[in-house]
């Protein structure tokens, strides 16, 4: 829709150039305009440009507007007998114009043949805010799980810093893991049973004996919380009844 007037400054420089004192806005609706806005009761130039501009400041739209500016009004009685300001309904004396408020505002429509009528689509806006907040909340969601993630990265960090201080292996204290070292040291130093001048079990990779002696304390250790004083007592076998403590190992081999 083409309008006479666009922006706030150049509306009120057409209201000082009419120097009547009072006016009406409609706002455009479909075909027709409904009235939003008057002034009736303005006595002078100055205090209708002021009276406008207090309301234009808050209106924030580009809706196209009809301006009726007068100085003729008529005072009227309603049925409970109280006296109202009401637009004359004289055509002389009165000037109107079309504005729109929004300086980005485009004039089209400068022919009859070719009117284009630009307007705010208030669902189109709801959606659109409903999407960039949906948008926010979405992204806000995965900051916090990434948040969370990088909190249980750290306290698993800080358990393994603790285990590490303590110098403990599968739940089993320094003092505990010495004294079973000890007894594996022992281990090692038992020969070998041989078949025929040939060893029955040959020397295996140093990595690899220690893989085993840790995997086997671990489980050892998860069914026997006492495991440190039976292997002590183990040992103590080995030194004392070589003979029951090799029948044990015997059999344990042969399982």
């Amino acid at each position: 829709m083409q309008v006479d007037i666009i922006g706030i400054e150049d509306v009120l420089k057409y209201i000082e150039a009419t120097k009547l004192s009072k006016f009406t806005v409609q706002r455009q609706n479909g075909a027709g305009y409904i009235p939003c806005f008057e002034c009736l009761d303005s006595e002078s130039n100055a205090n209708a440009v002021n009276e406008f501009s207090k309301w234009a400041t808050i209106i924030k739209n580009n809706m196209p507007y009809k301006l009726s500016v007068f100085d003729v009004a008529e005072t009227i009685v309603d049925a409970n007998g109280n006296e109202k300001i009401k637009k004359s309904g004289r055509r002389s004396g009165k000037m109107e114009c079309t504005f729109i408020l929004n300086q980005g505002y485009s004039n089209f429509g400068t022919t009859k043949n070719e009117p284009t009528e630009t307007h705010f689509d208030q669902n189109d806006f709801r959606k659109q805010v409903i999407k960039e907040i949906a948008e926010q909340n979405e992204k806000n969601e995965i900051l916090n799980e990434i948040k969370a993630l990088r909190l249980k990265f750290a306290e698993l960090e800080e358990e393994e810093e603790e285990v590490a201080e303590e110098g403990s292996i599968g739940g089993i204290s320094g003092s505990q893991i010495s004294q079973i070292m000890g007894l594996v040291n022992l281990f090692k130093q038992q020969q070998n049973p041989s078949l025929n001048g040939i060893d029955e079990n040959p020397t295996i990779d140093t990595t690899i004996q220690r893989t085993n002696i840790n995997k086997a304390i671990k489980i050892l250790y998860k069914n026997n919380k006492q495991l440190d004083t039976d292997l002590l007592k183990l040992a103590e076998l080995s030194e004392t009844k070589k003979e029951t403590f090799t029948m044990l190992l015997q059999t344990l081999r042969n399982m």
